[in-house]
């Protein structure tokens, strides 16, 4: 402590020299304005909207990976979240299954699915492929496409015919959405992963635009090149991608660790798909500086893999989201944020597995929770709540956030550096957010003592007293903000959103919330949602992590959750899950503690092991397939002899989400006798909503566990259930 306090460990972290990037105006050759005047336009920093900076929020949720009866759960879900702008592919598989006949109904309606989402004031991407990837059979084709031996994604006469035909379809459902009729649909993507042929881009935008299928803005990824996509330039925006693991990887080896943890000026991610990546081409092909920093992928979550389990928690999510924030994002685009259920046509897997395609990878026949802060069945994973945060500040504070470029710390750490700091900060006019990641997937860091940030030469250093990072944690502060008249030479507390006259700050782990303003001593603020302070009629409050987690805004009003979720549906307060829930809702002065809904009595699940049931074992198959690495080569399919356990299952009612804790390979559940949900294991509970197995007779298959694949939390053992509960 003496050391410390004699300044031995005291460090003044500075900031990269570099000129801000120009504003481009009118530069790419996109922007709509609606009937009503409404304009969504962008220039090569930010979009606008009506003539301000704006920086959407965006979710992918998959309609056809969701039942219809849940599409408005799941849209007021991610509503509560802070995301402004839902995404979707659309699979064309699904809605052409056999040749000629177009299915846009149930779990296919997309006119209804985009009518929830703009009753709910949520914008709208379309993700119309053709080809898409996701996992999914054939990357979304058809059958009858996919094996009729025409060049698929291409500018021949043939395939663009049924290009025009599939586009017609989806603009004959959607028109009624799209933006120039004042509709909420504000971009759409083409293609997807397609690296180097731009002038197939820009032929699906020509095809798309005679139709009428428009929108202010077009996209297409940006990735899968080590520099970067071939794209028509001026004519898409590029979008990009980034995840913590890489389960497509072909080997079982542990991966490097990621990239995406440091603050970069860097977009491409070129290990996203690297099984499909060509070698060579180093050629940069994309001039950042032209285009708005935006992500389509990032990856809140990863899929599993037959050879590869990934675990994801969820400061790994929020840590590499804040990290992008403040490598100069100005659209994040998570995927994905609702996790789904593949579906079968006529008994026909529609996932992408070598069972469907041979040289394809091997993913789960109906399962794709993809760790997603919304799980495949509805339930939250811890993400939801920290990555809620970020969201709410940007929906308040996205405007002027958009107009602050990001500068990077003098020296980079390289990716595998436990002990350096990675920070960053975006800056306009000496007003800015210092960003630090204290975080890294797989990685463990060690603490930082005495820091201290200079900002520029003529600033001061912030804050005034140096602080010590000893959190495995991320955030950001603020300095040089003006809050309505306050003048904030900086906050050592993170902000979250602001209501009409309050702003709620969330407290750092391990670092005093420190408030000092222009000609004013600092000093430390009280931290609880009730201990707030008022100056010149502004109020400050410093939430804990736990009012911080439940904490949501509705219509400008405030709420925090009594240890609940909460959503609004119709103007109602309810909670996310199952029961009554307490909430205090922050009515300028204090709050007023409120109830919803009714106690219900929760489900009960026993299990018990049984020899041999009576199911149809048809796709059991998945419970034995893998990958061969042992020749050095490509590797190759085969299949692995594993035990397999069976559990019958009873649940007493509809109310709460079974939790199943096992240790194996895989398993799959059975509903009165037809396999319906299956899981690779991960180390995480496999969760179902007891809805599903009430009054049915349920069997869960496990299969053994044989230490062939990558998995970054290793099984108890080799076989077993080790827990079944019900929670709220």
């Amino acid at each position: 402590m003496q050391l410390k306090q004699k300044g031995i460990f005291q460090q003044m972290y500075c900031f990269e020299k570099k000129d801000s990037v120009r504003l481009k105006e009118n530069y790419l050759n996109m922007g709509q304005t609606s009937p009503s005047g409404e304009n969504i336009y962008l220039n090569n920093l930010y979009l606008t909207k009506n003539g301000k900076p704006f920086c959407p929020v965006m979710g992918e949720a998959h309609i056809s990976r969701l039942p219809a009866e849940e599409w408005k759960d799941r849209i007021l879900k991610m509503k509560a979240a802070g995301i402004n702008t839902v995404s979707s592919y659309l699979f064309w598989v699904n809605h052409e299954f056999e040749k000629g006949k177009m299915d846009f109904t149930g779990d296919n309606n997309i006119s209804e699915f985009i009518r929830i989402c703009k009753e709910n004031d949520m914008y709208f991407c379309l993700r119309i492929g053709p080809w898409v990837n996701a996992e999914y059979r054939n990357g979304g084709f058809p059958d009858w496409i996919y094996t009729s031996g025409i060049k698929l994604r291409d500018n021949n006469e043939e395939y663009l015919y049924y290009v025009y035909r599939w586009y017609k379809a989806i603009y004959d459902n959607v028109k009624d959405y799209l933006f120039e009729n004042n509709g909420n649909i504000i971009m759409i993507q083409f293609e997807n992963e397609l690296t180097a042929k731009p002038e197939h881009i820009l032929k699906l935008r020509e095809i798309a635009e005679e139709i009428g299928l428009t929108a202010p803005i077009y996209t297409a990824t940006g990735w899968n090149l080590v520099g970067g996509a071939l794209l028509p330039q001026r004519e898409v925006l590029p979008m990009f991608g980034g995840y913590a693991a890489k389960p497509w990887t072909l080997s079982i080896d542990k991966i490097p660790i990621s990239a995406h943890y440091n603050f970069s000026h860097i977009r491409n991610s070129a290990e996203i798909g690297n099984d499909l990546i060509k070698p060579g081409n180093f050629e940069v092909h994309i001039d950042l500086d032209n285009y708005p920093f935006a992500f389509c992928e990032l990856g809140t979550g990863i899929c599993v893999s037959k050879h590869r389990r990934p675990y994801i928690s969820s400061l790994d999510d929020y840590s590499m989201v804040l990290t992008k924030l403040g490598s100069g994002c100005n659209l994040l685009g998570y995927y994905m944020f609702c996790g789904g259920i593949n579906k079968m046509i006529g008994g026909t897997p529609l996932c992408r597995s070598n069972w469907t395609d041979y040289d394809a990878l091997v993913y789960p026949i109906f399962n794709n929770y993809f760790q997603a802060p919304i799980s495949e069945h509805g339930d939250y994973k811890n993400s939801y709540r920290t990555i809620k945060l970020l969201n709410l500040f940007v929906n308040d504070f996205g405007s002027e956030l958009a107009q602050m470029q990001p500068f990077l710390q003098e020296n980079p750490p390289k990716d595998s550096d436990q002990c350096s700091l990675r920070y960053a900060m975006r800056i306009k006019d000496e007003s800015g957010y210092i960003f630090v990641n204290h975080h890294c997937h797989l990685l463990d860091l060690k603490p930082v003592y005495g820091v201290q940030f200079k900002v520029s030469e003529e600033m001061p250093a912030i804050p005034d007293n140096p602080i010590d990072i000893t959190e495995d944690d991320a955030f950001f502060f603020p300095f040089g903000i003006r809050y309505n008249t306050l003048y904030a030479e900086y906050i050592t507390a993170q902000p979250i959103c602001k209501t009409e006259k309050t702003y709620f700050f969330k407290k750092i782990r391990g670092i005093e919330p420190v408030y000092k303003f222009k000609g004013e001593r600092p000093f430390t603020a009280t931290v609880g949602k009730d201990n707030g302070f008022i100056k010149e009629g502004i109020r400050f409050i410093t939430l804990t992590d736990d009012e911080a987690e439940h904490f949501y805004k509705f219509a400008d009003t405030a709420y925090i959750g009594n240890g609940c979720d909460l959503i609004r549906d119709n103007g109602e307060i309810k909670t996310a899950g199952f029961g009554a829930g307490e909430y205090f809702r922050f009515g300028g002065d204090g709050y007023v503690t409120e109830h919803t809904g009714n106690d219900v009595i929760l489900a009960e699940v026993t299990a018990h092991e049984i020899i041999d049931p009576d199911i149809d074992k048809s796709y059991q198959y998945e419970l034995f397939e893998n990958f061969s690495f042992d020749n050095g080569k490509k590797p190759v399919h085969c299949s692995v002899e594993r035990k397999i356990k069976y559990y019958e299952l009873t649940v007493t009612n509809c109310n709460g989400y079974v939790h199943i804790g096992y240790s194996g390979d895989s398993a799959q559940l059975y509903y009165d006798g037809k396999m319906s949900d299956d899981n690779f294991y991960n180390g995480t509970e496999w969760v179902i909503p007891a809805k599903y197995l009430f009054n049915r007779k349920v069997i869960l298959a496990i299969a053994e566990y044989t230490d062939d694949i990558y998995v970054d939390i290793k099984p108890v053992t080799s076989l077993s259930l080790d827990s079944v509960y019900v929670s709220a």
